[in-house]
């Protein structure tokens, strides 16, 4: 094969695949067919016989088709990953959101109804547990900027292949991650609150 036609092909492959919406293409993919092209042109150097133009041009179609399934895999995953943490914390938010509004309507109701001054010990320790879901709710809400700043910054990393972006979206991933984990924990806790100033009253 000679160098021009290699190039051609390598040309013809990436072109291509741009033309089906691909941009990005992975250097495994890229790599392993540089070595096949690579190996047959130092066959042929060296006057073994090499592969055909079909031959060639079917190993050209595979790789292709290698790479949109690899691309279109990660993509899913993405995607899969991005969508499963909008869910969590969308979850987080609804539930310490509830439980902050079902503990006011319950105190609304101690002091307007039932007559308990705003000062008891009843109030006050159900007032902790609304404090903490409160809080609940807030870490969600903070989780969930750091999520789309963590974003930011890997898209930020991917357009201009910079590490320190890619830094910061790890460090605002964390950040976001933990965030969610004390939304969590601060329902748990808010519930136990909760429960105790009820049986404890």
């Amino acid at each position: 094969m000679k160098t021009s036609d290699a190039l051609k092909l390598i040309k013809g492959a990436v072109e291509d695949v741009e033309t089906k919406g691909q941009t990005v293409v992975a250097t495994v993919n890229l790599k392993q067919l540089l070595d096949q092209m690579i190996n047959d042109a130092q066959k042929e150097e060296a006057g073994v016989v090499v592969k055909t133009a079909e031959q060639i041009g079917h190993e050209l179609e595979v790789w292709k088709a290698r790479t949109a399934a690899t691309t279109s895999l990660g993509a899913e995953m993405l995607k899969a990953t991005t969508e499963a943490g909008q869910t969590a914390l969308k979850s987080a938010i609804l539930i310490n959101g509830g439980a902050a509004v079902a503990i006011l309507a319950f105190v609304g109701n101690a002091v307007t109804r039932w007559k308990i001054d705003p000062g008891s010990p009843l109030l006050t320790a159900v007032g902790f547990a609304m404090l903490t879901f409160v809080i609940g709710t807030g870490l969600a809400g903070a989780s969930t900027a750091f999520r789309y700043l963590s974003q930011f910054a890997y898209g930020t990393a991917f357009d201009n292949s910079s590490k320190r972006w890619r830094t910061w979206g790890d460090l605002g991933s964390l950040v976001a991650v933990l965030l969610g984990v004390g939304s969590f924990v601060a329902f748990f806790i808010g519930g136990y609150q909760a429960f105790r100033a009820i049986v404890q009253a």
